[in-house]
């Protein structure tokens, strides 16, 4: 079966005044199929006559809009169409076929100029190509039996219009490489990948023309939406904002032989990807790059060791950084729980409050934690008081599981970003990547005096944190309880969910907002224990606030529900006094009243 494709795309481009045939004064007027979804009125069909015939492409305008101009509208028309079609011929079509390939040619209507169709499109679209139209009628009765390349009028004579076209052509090209000679289609993102890098390198982008092109729409578009799974294409704007500082990153480091040699094999999608890396000699794989590349969007200094790694080289986006917001939360202990798809970057920050001695609780420690079937990887940036990048590491992940240490937090280093993304899914998909849980839990903790190397770190902490309880350890699988004194915080291995304990019960701390409640409760003391070991433990839901005999019964929604029934009856209902927990006045506030049970 095949795949037809359209796509969403914003580009950019600029006039030209290079042009060579005239159009004739037989003009051909054809009915064509368009994509309705495209069309600013979901029309399936537009007449459209040819009105300029260029050396590699005839174009055509529809009738609709044509006749809808003055006769001075129509002379303008025209003129930006003689200098995009002289663009085309000169620059677009030798040097992207001299770098991916040819399109098929003279292809299925045996006619070697490729057909440019310009009709009125969705504002926020500039062009799209229907795969259908380069096979025969008798295969696929919507076929247009052209190659061609379907723009948005709108932007023609617009500085963004040599970018549409290049983005597109490309796109005729693959079609070509791909499905045609190697019947192999091609991962959506990966097509779009070369089709946004194209206007690059053909210099579209460049610092001296970077006002109003291509790449500064989608640095835009970036930086207002940073977090995006680029192989989970949605045909939305950030789609093609991520993809395009990728490709800008893979240009800069690995230039554009590594991208055409993607296009000319049979592989398709990151098979293709790390096949042309080992081809040109790298010894990173996809993986690799991407990860560098979440680390480059917000560091973006070549500077920092390994040298010329984490940056953008291109001049036109020298100082481009992803930016971010105002914190979302304070405090001793910050928990986040998050859903994310596979390679979707999330940057996060945590920064200190700068002190001129170095506090007593000076190590920052992170936790995180994501199933074991997860395939997370987690770089992070720490930055001096000055704001500039020290070091540059990746946690060491087990069963999902890490965690990490800085010192001097708040009196020499400033703020720790990290990065995480989980890389599971190795094909692409479009809109329907599955979703994966993972949870950081940032704490700042006191030291005294004794080297300390976590297993689980890579970087070196020359103090060992000072706990009133066991640090973060992986416990043996157990047939009984483990010997922890009640009160123990334990989580399940691959498992976000903290619990306290009491005898032979568990009780689940829904918030981190709860661990402020106590000062000996803290998220560097939780004990991971195999999930079985867990399951040892019975559920306990049930409190009462210290002084009062009220007891509570809490949910999971965050409610508590008043137990507005007789001593007999708790017991006959199945309830255990040994379930109830005592607690604080603060935590029993934090729940919400619900229904009393009765």
């Amino acid at each position: 079966m095949l795949s037809f494709k359209t796509k969403f795309v914003v580009v950019s481009f600029f006039a030209c005044a290079s042009f060579v045939f005239a159009y004739g004064a037989h003009a051909d007027t054809v009915i064509f199929n368009v994509d309705p979804a495209y069309h600013w009125q979901r029309s399936e069909r537009v007449t459209a006559t040819e009105q300029y015939t260029g050396l590699r492409a005839r174009w055509y305008v529809s009738d609709q809009y044509w006749y809808g101009l003055g006769p001075g509208g129509r002379t303008a028309l025209l003129s930006d169409i003689q200098n995009l079609a002289g663009e085309f011929d000169w620059v677009i079509y030798p040097r992207l076929r001299d770098i991916f390939g040819s399109e098929n040619t003279p292809g299925v209507d045996g006619d070697s100029k490729i057909t440019i169709l310009l009709t009125r499109i969705g504002e926020d679209a500039g062009g799209y190509l229907r795969e259908q139209d380069a096979f025969l009628k008798e295969k696929i009765s919507t076929s247009n039996e052209r190659e061609m390349i379907n723009l948005n009028v709108l932007y023609i004579g617009k500085q963004r219009a040599k970018s549409f076209l290049a983005h597109e052509f490309q796109h005729l090209i693959t079609l070509n490489q791909k499905m045609i000679r190697h019947g192999v289609p091609e991962e959506v993102w990966l097509n779009e990948f070369r089709s946004e890098i194209a206007a690059t390198i053909l210099g579209y982008d460049n610092l001296d023309v970077y006002e109003g092109s291509n790449l500064e729409a989608r640095v835009n578009v970036f930086r207002r939406e940073p977090s995006d799974a680029i192989l989970d294409w949605e045909n939305k704007i950030k789609d093609y904002a991520s993809i395009n500082l990728f490709g800008q990153y893979v240009l800069d480091h690995y230039g554009r032989s590594v991208i055409a040699h993607m296009i000319r094999t049979d592989k398709a999608g990151i098979e293709s990807f790390n096949d042309a890396l080992a081809f040109f000699g790298f010894s990173e794989t996809f993986s690799d790059v991407y990860t560098n590349w979440t680390i480059a969007s917000v560091v973006n200094d070549c500077s920092v060791e390994p040298v010329n790694t984490y940056c953008y080289k291109n001049p036109a986006l020298r100082g481009f950084r992803v930016k971010f917001g105002p914190p979302d939360a304070a405090g001793k202990i910050i928990a986040s729980k998050e859903a994310t798809r596979d390679w979707r970057a999330d940057w996060n920050r945590f920064e200190a409050f700068l002190k001129p001695e170095r506090p007593a609780d000076h190590v920052f420690r992170l936790d995180f934690n994501a199933p074991a079937t997860s395939n997370f990887r987690v770089p992070y940036v720490v930055y001096d008081r000055d704001g500039l990048v020290k070091d540059v590491k990746e946690i060491m992940l087990k069963d999902g599981d890490g965690v990490f240490f800085v010192e001097d937090f708040g009196f020499l280093i400033s703020e720790v970003v990290i990065i995480p993304s989980n890389q599971s899914q190795l094909k692409g998909t479009q809109g329907n990547a599955p979703h994966v849980i993972f949870l950081m839990t940032a704490t700042t903790v006191p030291a005294v005096s004794v080297d300390y190397v976590d297993e689980q770190n890579v970087s070196e902490v020359s103090e060992r944190t000072a706990l009133s309880m066991a640090p973060v350890a992986i416990i043996e699988q157990a047939t009984q309880l483990p010997d922890l004194p009640d009160g123990s915080l334990i989580r399940a291995e691959g498992d976000y969910k903290v619990y306290i304990t009491k005898g032979p019960y568990k009780r689940w701390i829904q918030s981190a907002e709860i661990f402020e409640f106590y000062g000996h409760l803290n998220f560097a003391v939780v004990n991971v224990l195999p999930k079985e070991t867990v399951a040892l433990y019975k559920d306990a839901w049930l409190v009462r606030a210290a002084g009062d005999s009220k007891v509570y019964e809490i949910n999971g929604d965050g409610t508590r529900h008043w137990l507005d029934i007789s001593a007999a009856e708790f017991s006959a209902s199945g309830r255990l006094w040994d379930m109830v927990s005592v607690i604080n006045s603060a935590e029993i506030a934090w729940y919400k009243e619900g229904a009393s049970v009765k």
